[in-house]
């Protein structure tokens, strides 16, 4: 009587060997996608960074290396604009280009060093990455154009 009545004891059957071959199958295809976005699965990928994928910031490059050019332009030609008497100041900046903002505080009026004036600054940098703070020294060149001199971030990222 017993002898027609089959209990279950985990037989694979066609549907149940197609049901989980499927199932490895998309496992398989789903881990395949993440690997190719870059997710890592067990493995750095700092060094597949290069710079078609990031822009044009190296992968290695300092903090100041990572502002725009253009924004320390517009830097320079803000701390150009505030006269060289003036004690402490303080500017806006902008560069409509990158859409980086930023403001400059000085806190002594320039002096001449060994023919050069110069005067040292601090500048807060509003773009991408967040609000940063630099610090460094504008001096006079002797065709009247100021140029920036040892720009160095001056504390850690702001947010």
């Amino acid at each position: 009587m017993y002898s027609s009545l089959r209990s279950y004891i985990g037989r694979s059957g066609s549907r149940q060997l197609f049901v989980r071959a499927a199932a490895v199958g998309s496992v398989a295809f789903l881990l395949g996608g993440c690997a190719s976005v870059g997710l890592p699965l067990g493995e750095t990928n700092l060094a597949r960074v290069s710079g078609e994928t990031t822009g044009s910031i190296p992968a290695k490059a300092a903090v100041v290396d990572q502002v725009d050019p253009s924004d320390w332009e517009a830097v320079r030609r803000a701390v150009a604009a505030i006269s060289p008497s003036v004690g402490q100041s303080q500017v806006e900046w902008a560069n409509p280009d990158t859409g980086s903002t930023g403001t400059i505080a000085t806190s002594d009026p320039a002096s001449e060093r060994a023919g050069t004036l110069c005067r040292p600054f601090a500048t807060t940098v509003s773009d991408i990455r967040g609000i940063s703070r630099y610090r460094g020294e504008a001096c006079q060149r002797s065709d009247g154009r100021w140029q920036l001199y040892g720009m160095i971030p001056d504390d850690a990222h702001f947010s």
